[in-house]
C-alpha cells in the first residue's frame, strides 16, 4: 500500500540486513536525489509504533541528511516532511528475506552481511535450501558466506548490531584493521589447505600486525592479499613464506600507492581488465603497470 510518511516516523529496520554504511556513499546519493528527486519509494512495515524502513535504508539517511544540511531542498522534494513509502505487512522472516533478496540481486552487500543475515534466517528456522531457492542464491554462495561469518565472528569482529541497526562509527585506523583480519582469516584456510602454512593463526596474527604497522590502505591490503596468494605456491617452507610476507609489505610500503577516483572511458577500462585478467594481476597492478609503460615510451619518467 502507498502512502507519505513523515520522515520523523521512518526508523532503520531492524529487518534491513545492511550492516555497514559508507557516509561518502550517502553523501553521493544525496546529492543525487537532491538534483533527481526520488525514484523509488522506501519499502517499510510497522514497528514499534513507527515504520521500519527495511529496502532503502541508505535512501532514508540520505533523505535525513538532505533535512539536516539542505533543509530548503527537503521542502521542495518532501512536502509537509512527507517521504514517498510501500507499506507492507510482512512478518520480521520475510522482511529479512525482502531485504536480503534486494541486496543480493544488486550485490551491495559484504560476504559478512550475507553470513549474518543468513545465519539469522536459520535461527528462525529457514534452511539453507529455502534461502537458495527464493533467493536464486547458490548452495555454495550461502555455505561461503556463512563460514566467512563465523571465521571473522569467532576473531571478534563481527558487529553485535542486528540488522538494520549499524555498529557505531569507529576510527578509520580500526576499520583498516578489520578489513585486513577477514582478508587474512579467508586468505589462512586457502593457504592451510595448500599446506603453505601449518598455523593458520600466525599468519592471521601476523597479516593485521604488518598492515596496522606499515599504514597498508585498504587497497594496499588487497594488493597485499593478492601478492601473497600468488607467491605461496613458491615458497618451500612456512619460514620462508613469513619471509616472503615481510618482503611483500615493505615492497609496497616503498612503492608509495596513493588512490585516486579517476574518471575512464569504458573502452579503456575494458582493454585493462581484459589484460590484467590475462596477467594474472589485479585491476590496480595492470593500470600501474600500463601507466608506466606509456610514460617511459613518452620520456615523461627515466626508464630504468
Amino acid at each position: 500500500m502507498y502512502r507519505e510518511i513523515p520522515l520523523g516516523k521512518l526508523v532503520i529496520s531492524r529487518c534491513n540486513v545492511r550492516q555497514r554504511v559508507d557516509e561518502e556513499t550517502i553523501r553521493k546519493l544525496a546529492e543525487n536525489i537532491r538534483r533527481e528527486g526520488l525514484h523509488e519509494p522506501l519499502v517499510v512495515r510497522k514497528e514499534d509504533g513507527k515504520y521500519g524502513v527495511f529496502i532503502g535504508g541508505r535512501r532514508l539517511r540520505a533523505i535525513q541528511l538532505i533535512k539536516k544540511e539542505y533543509p530548503e531542498d527537503f521542502e521542495r522534494l518532501f512536502p509537509g516532511g512527507k517521504v514517498p513509502c510501500i507499506v507492507k505487512q510482512l512478518s520480521e522472516k520475510d522482511a529479512i528475506m525482502a531485504s536480503l533478496s534486494e541486496n543480493y540481486h544488486k550485490q551491495t552487500l559484504s560476504d559478512e552481511e550475507y553470513g549474518a543475515a543468513i545465519r539469522r534466517l536459520e535461527e528462525m528456522g529457514v534452511s539453507e535450501a529455502e534461502i537458495s531457492e527464493r533467493l536464486r542464491m547458490d548452495i555454495f554462495e550461502i555455505k561461503k558466506a556463512l563460514e566467512l561469518y563465523e571465521a571473522v565472528r569467532k576473531a571478534e569482529v563481527v558487529p553485535t548490531a542486528r540488522p538494520g541497526r549499524p555498529p557505531e562509527k569507529k576510527p578509520a585506523k580500526k576499520e583498516i584493521s578489520r578489513k585486513a583480519l577477514v582478508k587474512a582469516t579467508v586468505l589462512s584456510r586457502k593457504l592451510e589447505k595448500q599446506g603453505v602454512v601449518k598455523r593458520p593463526e600466525r599468519f592471521v596474527k601476523t597479516f593485521v600486525k604488518k598492515t596496522v604497522e606499515g599504514g597498508l590502505s585498504s587497497k594496499e591490503i588487497d594488493l597485499l592479499a593478492e601478492k601473497i596468494k600468488r607467491e605461496a605456491p613458491k615458497v618451500r617452507s612456512e619460514e620462508e613464506f613469513f619471509k616472503k610476507l615481510d618482503d611483500i609489505v615493505k615492497s609496497i610500503k616503498a612503492s608509495l600507492y596513493v588512490e585516486r577516483v579517476i574518471l575512464i572511458r569504458k573502452d579503456l577500462a575494458d582493454a585493462v581488465a581484459e589484460y590484467a585478467k590475462k596477467k594474472g594481476k589485479k585491476f590496480d597492478e595492470a593500470i600501474n603497470e600500463l601507466v608506466e609503460v606509456g610514460l617511459k615510451r613518452r620520456g615523461i619518467i627515466p626508464a630504468h
